[in-house]
Parts: C-alpha cells; structure tokens; sequence
C-alpha cells in the first residue's frame, strides 16, 4: 500500500461530506468492492485475504456495537418517533428480536463487496435475491397463516440473514473465488 501523491482536496464546506462525518460499518460494507478488485487484478490475494479478514472483523464489530446500543437505548429511540404505548410495545419488541443479530447483516454486506471485487457480482445477487425476498415473502406467508404473530415476521429479518451469511461462508471457504479473477 503506497499514499497517494496527489490527494483528493477535501470540501471546504463540510456539510457537503454527507454521512463522511459518520464512521459506520457501511463504509466496511461498500469499501470491500473497491479495495478488492484491483488488488486481485494484480494477483495480491495475501491482502486479499488479510484485507477481507479486517474487513469483516470491523464490520461485525461495529454491526454489533450498533445492535447492543439500538437493543439497551430502543425505548428512547422510539419515543423520538412516537410516544403511543402501541407504538412503543411494537418498536421495542421489533429491536429485541433484531438487533443482536446485525452482525448476520453486516456480514452478509461484507461477503457481497468482497466477491462482486471479485468479479462475481452474480452470486451476492442470487444469494440476496433467494434469501432476502424469495425465502423471507415465502416464510412470512406461510408462517404468519399458521401463526398469526408479528414476531414471526420481526423474527424473519434474522433468519434470512443468518442464511444468506451461511451462504456466503459456504461459498467463499469453497469455491475458488480468487484466483479466477477476469478483468
């Protein structure tokens, strides 16, 4: 990795930075595609390897650093919303069931970047594709008819991402996904 001789100037006016001020774990979920693709274009899959694991292991701890503050502060942050008891119940039961599972997501964004740098921008597709609408309309519909419960349909946010994430795992530890980059 070299520094740049020629940096990109900074905006004057920093409201132009958008959510630039906010370090989150998207940067880690968008950053991996751009990072990886010309780093596996010139054949460096050793930091490929090292860049995904970092990658990962800041998203994941961020996702979930963000899921345990939503969990514990979910009252307050609903009542900037709403102050209905209805609302409230709803909300906090919603965060509860979801919440501690955002490192399935994250993951899930992560595994998507590093492989569409890859120049497999099919599979993340596909996966997301099957997982999150195919599995998830096809679970709450079935479910929910036998179950008349909202919790089976906050519960189906995890489940998706806990599939898409084996998906992903499944793929990347079998498939050679590195070493048959095209440009």
């Amino acid at each position: 990795v070299t520094l740049t001789t020629n940096p990109k100037k900074k905006p004057e006016d920093e409201s132009k930075l958008g959510f630039g001020k906010i370090f989150t774990d998207h940067m880690f979920f968008n950053g991996t595609y751009h990072i990886y693709k010309p780093e596996l274009g010139a054949g460096q899959t050793g930091r490929v390897k090292k860049g995904a694991c970092f990658g990962i292991a800041c998203g994941l701890g961020l996702a979930e650093l963000i899921g345990v503050i939503v969990f514990i502060f979910i009252p307050q942050l609903v009542r900037l919303f709403d102050s209905h008891a209805a609302v409230m119940d709803y909300g906090i039961l919603q965060a509860h069931t979801e919440s501690l599972f955002y490192f399935l997501l994250a993951f899930s964004h992560i595994a998507a970047g590093i492989l569409r740098g890859a120049g497999r921008s099919a599979v993340p597709m596909f996966v997301m594709l099957a997982c999150w609408c195919i599995i998830r309309i096809t679970y709450v519909t079935i479910v929910t008819g036998i179950i008349p419960k909202i919790q089976v349909v906050f519960w189906a946010y995890p489940i998706t991402w806990s599939l898409s994430s084996i998906v992903f795992l499944f793929y990347m530890f079998k498939v050679d996904w590195m070493h048959k980059y095209t440009a």
